[in-house]
């Protein structure tokens, strides 16, 4: 764009709505639905439905948590901003959630569609991990929570002040402001990266029991999404990791 164009652009502090009008892109902004509108979510259902059968109807503040897999390296560099591309990598990684269940005394169910996983308040959310090989002798599991949108992705997720006073007397004190747990697995470690101070929990890879073909970690979320100083109804990813000690 030259510097005559760019003179010519109105200098205005109004609406995005009226710029983008003077500029002649005024038919395409009224074919947009306004953001607090439900046109948006009928735009990406068309159906008005999530899926046969499917029910959000859980209990009051369950959490809606997006998941995300990955392969990489350990120990993971210290980025910013997480990749929560999912990348199978050599080991072939995957992710399996159990059926989901569509009654309300159901503690998490999975949405396909949305690739969401709602979960109760410290419930038990088992989650299947499938290997195409075995991975090298002390590979680990690591589970890392970040928040979806840009304006927040930078900010560490942790539990609300309220859920950790509660926990103070009866969790260790080291990782009582972690969100997420793992129960039933062995060497189970609690980490909060030195550089961008993000929370992770990390556990031996175990291979499947005989018969099986899956091996299922067992996560909890320790606050629910809608916790004053904590999520503060702000969406999450999930990170899933399969970690080795091989270059």
């Amino acid at each position: 764009m030259s510097d005559k164009e760019l003179l010519e652009l109105p200098m205005s502090q109004g609406k995005f709505e009226q710029i983008w009008g003077d500029l002649g892109f005024g038919e395409l902004i009224k074919e947009l639905p306004r953001t607090n509108s439900d046109a948006w979510l009928t735009a990406a259902l068309p159906d008005g439905r999530f899926t046969d059968g499917f029910d959000l109807d859980l209990p009051e503040n369950s959490a809606a948590h997006d998941v995300a897999s990955a392969v990489d390296s350990l120990p993971p560099p210290a980025t910013v901003v997480p990749s929560t591309t999912d990348y199978p990598g050599e080991y072939n990684f995957q992710l399996h959630f159990n059926q989901s269940s569509t009654t309300k005394s159901t503690t998490s169910t999975y949405s396909q569609l949305l690739n969401k996983l709602y979960c109760q308040l410290a419930k038990t959310c088992p989650v299947d991990v499938l290997v195409g090989r075995e991975p090298p002798k002390g590979a680990m599991l690591r589970a890392t929570a970040i928040y979806k949108k840009s304006e927040h992705v930078s900010e560490v997720v942790i539990r609300c002040p309220h859920h950790q006073n509660i926990a103070e007397n009866n969790e260790g004190v080291s990782h009582r402001s972690h969100l997420i747990r793992v129960e039933g697995s062995q060497r189970v470690q609690y980490h909060e990266d030195p550089n961008t101070k993000r929370h992770s929990v990390t556990m031996l890879y175990e291979s499947p029991q005989l018969g099986s073909v899956v091996t299922t970690v067992l996560l909890n979320f320790m606050c629910n999404s809608s916790c004053m100083g904590g999520m503060n109804r702000r969406p999450i990813f999930t990170i899933l990791t399969l970690e080795t000690f091989e270059s």
